[in-house]
C-alpha cells in the first residue's frame, strides 16, 4: 500500500551527522566514553568502516566534551590537502580548559602529518579525538564501532516511528550496503521515494 505523507523521514536533512542521536547496543553511555576519554590523556581514536555512526559519535560527545575543552575545532579530512573545518564556542571562556581538536577522516592526512600533529598536540597539552576507518598505531582506541541490524532498526524507529518496514527488508537493505548505516538510510530514502503518494 502506498505511504501518504508529506515529507520522506530519511532525507538527508534528518539523517545527516547531528542530527541523528548516537545509539549504543552495549550498555555504554556517553558519560562513560567521555570519562575514558579522559582516561588516555585527551588524545584517541574512534575507529570503523564507513557509515558506522563515527563522525555521529563525536557530535554526540560535544556537549559533554565543553565542560572541559575549549575552544572545540572540527576538521574533516576529504584528501591529503582537502580540509573542512569548523569551530564551536562555548559561551564563556575558562583558564580550565583546554583546546580540543576533532579530526574527522584522519587516515586520510600523509603519515608524517599525523606523527608530527599527534606529537604537537601532546606537547601542547591540547585534546585530539579522531576517526579512521583502521587504526593509527601509537593512539589509544577509545570505541571500535560494530553497525548492527538491530543499529539501523532502532534508528529507523527514532526516524519514522508511525512507519512499519518489514525486518526481512531492513535486513536486506542493511546486508546489500555491507553494513553501511549511511547507505542504508539512503536506500531506505530511495524505497520511501517509491511507496509514498504526496497529500
Amino acid at each position: 500500500m502506498p505511504i501518504t505523507v508529506q515529507h520522506n523521514p530519511f532525507a538527508t536533512r534528518f539523517t545527516r551527522p547531528g542530527a541523528l542521536p548516537f545509539l549504543f547496543n552495549n550498555g555504554n553511555r556517553l558519560e562513560s566514553i567521555v570519562d575514558a576519554f579522559h582516561d588516555c590523556g585527551f588524545v584517541c581514536q574512534i575507529v570503523g568502516q564507513h557509515g558506522s555512526g563515527k563522525t555521529t559519535l563525536t557530535y554526540a560527545l560535544e556537549p559533554i566534551l565543553r565542560d572541559n575543552f575549549h575552544p572545540i575545532r572540527r576538521f574533516t579530512v576529504r584528501g591529503p590537502r582537502q580540509f573542512e573545518s569548523s569551530e564551536t564556542l562555548t559561551p564563556t571562556r575558562s583558564p580550565t580548559r583546554i583546546p580540543l581538536l576533532v579530526i574527522d577522516g584522519f587516515e586520510k592526512l600523509p603519515w608524517l602529518h599525523r606523527r608530527l600533529l599527534v606529537k604537537h598536540v601532546r606537547d601542547q597539552r591540547t585534546g585530539l579525538l579522531i576517526t579512521t576507518h583502521q587504526p593509527i598505531g601509537g593512539i589509544p582506541v577509545l570505541l571500535q564501532m560494530l553497525p548492527t541490524l538491530e543499529t539501523l532498526q532502532r534508528l529507523t524507529c527514532e526516524l519514522a516511528p508511525d512507519l512499519v518496514i518489514q525486518k526481512n527488508l531492513l535486513a536486506a537493505i542493511f546486508d546489500n550496503n555491507h553494513g553501511n548505516i549511511r547507505e542504508s538510510l539512503m536506500t531506505l530514502y530511495n524505497w520511501f521515494e517509491t511507496q509514498k503518494t504526496i497529500t
